[in-house]
């Protein structure tokens, strides 16, 4: 493997370095150099790369990576701040801090990295999956122990999940509510005024679906509303709506990972 990458890599430099040794090719090669196990020469050139093309941000990308490889993480962190710093939108120079951070277990500080990596790339399952081990590290490092009333076993399963969603940081109450309004079953941190929230997320909800219908948008299954110095996530759940109401710092990212987490366990509950 390493005499191919090597073949390619002269194949390369006959093209492209040796007409113009400035050329930002020196990215790619050394990405094949770093793919192919020869990291220490993938540094080498990016690091002599960089020297002209300081601002070029796939090639700084490539030496941190480099450097991950190497487990030299102080040098990977820097030069991914870098990379953030030069392109605010770049969703690997995020993920990977994220993945730095979570090797610290500094948890807040990767779920950051992570949600912003998330927002560029919504789809990204990794990032998600990672969150979600994230989620569960903060819940054992804040020693949660869940008092769970004696309750037939699906109502405390019901229970234990809107739980466990509501130990996220930044929430204050979940609830599922029905399409009237009715609240059916609900966990709180504080004084919530459950008839008023169940009565508002029913009356949005449902002009939501009807505007949704008649638009001919499509189907209408989540939505988060901003209410003064604080949020509220709706997400359907069958027939019931699962709500989630939190502060307006909460995390995005890391509650949609959490509330998508929930609503496959409420679903497989009431089935």
């Amino acid at each position: 493997m390493k005499k191919l990458a090597q073949d390619k890599i002269r194949e390369l430099l006959s093209k492209e370095m040796v007409s113009d040794p400035g050329s930002l090719v020196f990215a790619e090669l050394a990405d094949y150099y770093r793919e192919n196990g020869m990291v220490d020469e993938a540094i080498e050139m990016c690091l002599s790369g960089l020297k002209d093309h300081s601002d070029f941000v796939v090639g700084r990308l490539i030496l941190g990576k480099a450097y991950v490889d190497k487990k030299e993480y102080e040098l990977a962190e820097a030069e991914f701040k870098k990379v953030i710093e030069q392109d605010m939108n770049s969703k690997d120079g995020y993920k990977y801090l994220g993945e730095i951070y979570l090797r610290k277990d500094l948890l807040e500080e990767a779920a950051d990295y992570l949600e912003k990596s998330l927002d560029i790339d919504p789809n990204d399952e990794e990032i998600k999956k990672t969150l979600e081990v994230i989620v569960d590290k903060m819940k054992q490092k804040a020693g949660i122990e869940e008092e769970l009333p004696l309750v037939p076993e699906t109502e405390t399963n019901i229970y234990r999940t809107l739980q466990e969603l509501n130990d996220t940081q930044g929430v204050i109450a979940t609830m599922i509510i029905s399409d009237g309004g009715l609240v059916v079953s609900e966990v709180e941190k504080g004084n919530v005024d459950s008839e008023e929230i169940g009565a508002l997320v029913a009356t949005i909800f449902k002009s939501a679906v009807n505007s949704t219908s008649k638009l001919r948008l499509g189907s209408f299954d989540r939505a988060i509303v901003e209410i003064g110095n604080g949020l509220i996530y709706m997400t359907k759940l069958g027939d019931l709506i699962l709500t989630v109401m939190g502060k307006r710092t909460t995390r995005i990212g890391l509650l949609s990972v959490c509330v998508k987490k929930a609503v496959e366990k409420l679903e497989k509950i009431l089935k």
